[in-house]
């Protein structure tokens, strides 16, 4: 069994507490013209059918001890049935973008099933020209941006390849465990957590945790120590917009819009900065044609909130590994080139490592994984109940937009031997922020998806309007048109 980290726990719990569900979902749009092998939307869902359910992770469901003392767990589902994954629509003619849109829109507003395994696909055919669409949902609590990029790297090929059938035949699973077994399970690991984990973490830790100490008492006495911490880029103070509804309604509205990717890494190459500081550049103008275009002023400066992840070679591509940096979108900057310089100057500031240690050899860190280690689920779910009923999170605005960046392939790939043409990236709706901007590339396009309440955006399209109008301006600037 395998356990679910303090992190995945939290994206699950929220949930289960009453607050808007952390699903990440998303659009591939296939072109089956070109391809040797004949290709509907039936087959290509039997061959996604085919490919998930070889996957371990795509057959296991969560469970919890009856007293819900222990970490959440995934086994496998004695009752999996792919079938139960994998759905089938059709556009009405002519299957164009407001279509496609609306309907992306309708999947994603579906919840997920708790009780299996926590992912669903819809194939979507009539889009204009023959493609055909597929979309994705997939619980945050078992997988991240990049996990979910490497678990299911399998539906994809490097050359075209007929579609496959799944299988007829039972899964061999581990067994079951029972409602005893689970429990005495968290029995023992509530014991080790606080007999065993804990003494070995003030131990470990002993040296961090009295810098800590000496930090605050240096603080409070006013005393300049000698403690060296990171500097990161100056945040100002957050405001309240409209997309910043305290919960967000169960309609949602997709829109997106993507570049030539070519194009993109010119710039890049032009002005010496990332992929990531042209996207930051898009969204920051994305924003400020929205607020100018539904006549909302803001005289302030909008802050995002940019999940960074913290994956190793070492971790595998289930759970969570991620951490949140906040920056400025310095969309008070009129001038394209000043906003860029001005965001490529925080994201440098984030980049930046810690400097080294003064006393070598001396741990100047605390172990926030052996850290959050230590947190029993009895304390998470009294936590969770306390932000969910007393509203907490709505007492703070921490950031006024989500924008996430996940690089998808940079080469041709195909699904059942049509190629991808198209992404449509669909990062997860969560409440006091409305709204999310989504980053994917492929080897043809930068795609910017901006997912969000339907209740709290009014004109989605003038997202998709102000990052074009930014990517034209800095065309021109550069002199690249």
């Amino acid at each position: 069994m395998n356990k679910l980290s303090l992190l995945d726990q939290v994206f699950y719990k929220l949930e289960a507490g009453g607050m808007s569900p952390m699903l990440m979902a998303g659009a591939m749009i296939v072109d089956p013209r070109g391809s040797p092998y004949p290709l509907n939307g039936k087959k290509l869902g039997d061959h996604l059918a085919a490919r998930m359910e070889k996957i371990p992770l795509m057959r296991q469901k969560l469970v919890q001890d009856s007293l819900k003392i222990g970490d959440m767990r995934l086994v496998d589902d004695p009752a999996f049935d792919v079938r139960n994954h994998v759905t089938l629509t059709r556009l009405k003619a002519p299957g164009n973008y407001r279509q496609l849109m609306d309907c992306l829109g309708a999947f994603s507003a579906q919840r997920l099933d708790l009780t299996r395994p926590l992912w669903h696909y819809e194939i979507i055919e009539g889009l204009e020209g023959g493609r055909i669409a597929v979309a994705t949902h997939l619980h945050h609590c078992i997988l991240d941006g990049v996990g979910a990029r490497q678990a299911l790297g399998g539906m994809w090929d490097d050359k075209p390849v007929p579609a496959e059938m799944p299988s007829k035949r039972e899964w061999r699973i581990e067994e079951t465990p029972t409602a005893f077994t689970m429990l005495w399970d968290a029995l023992k690991e509530n014991a080790e957590r606080m007999y065993v984990k804990a003494p070995a973490f003030l131990y470990n830790n002993r040296s961090p945790l009295a810098q800590a100490l000496l930090k605050n008492l240096s603080a409070s006495l006013r005393v300049k120590g000698e403690i060296e911490r990171k500097a990161g880029p100056k945040i100002p103070k957050v405001h309240k917009t409209s997309l910043n509804v305290s919960r967000v309604s169960a309609e949602r509205v997709v829109s997106y819009v993507e570049f030539p990717f070519a194009t993109v890494k010119a710039l890049a190459r032009h002005y010496e900065c990332s992929i990531n500081d042209l996207a930051l550049l898009f969204s920051s103008f994305a924003l400020q044609n929205y607020f100018e275009g539904i006549r909302e002023k803001i005289d302030f400066e909008l802050v995002a909130g940019m999940p960074i992840s913290t994956r190793t070679s070492s971790d595998g591509p289930g759970g969570n590994a991620v951490t949140v940096a906040r920056l400025s979108l310095h969309n008070r900057t009129k001038d394209v080139e000043q906003r860029l310089r001005a965001i490529m100057h925080d994201t440098a500031l984030i980049k930046k490592p810690l400097r080294p240690a003064t006393n070598e050899g001396k741990k100047t860190r605390v172990d926030s994984k052996a850290l959050m280690g230590l947190v029993s689920p009895i304390v998470l779910d009294a936590l969770i109940y306390g932000v969910v009923k007393c509203r907490l999170a709505d007492k703070a605005t921490l950031i006024n937009i989500a924008i996430t960046n996940v690089p998808g392939p940079q080469h041709p790939v195909y699904i059942a031997g049509a190629r991808q043409v198209s992404m449509i990236p669909m990062g997860p709706v969560v409440d006091t922020v409305g709204m999310i901007v989504t980053i994917s590339s492929s080897d043809q396009h930068l795609s910017m998806g901006y997912h969000g309440c339907g209740k709290a955006i009014k004109d989605k399209e003038l997202f998709v309007e102000g990052a074009r109008l930014s990517f034209d301006a800095l065309l021109k600037a550069a002199k690249l048109q």
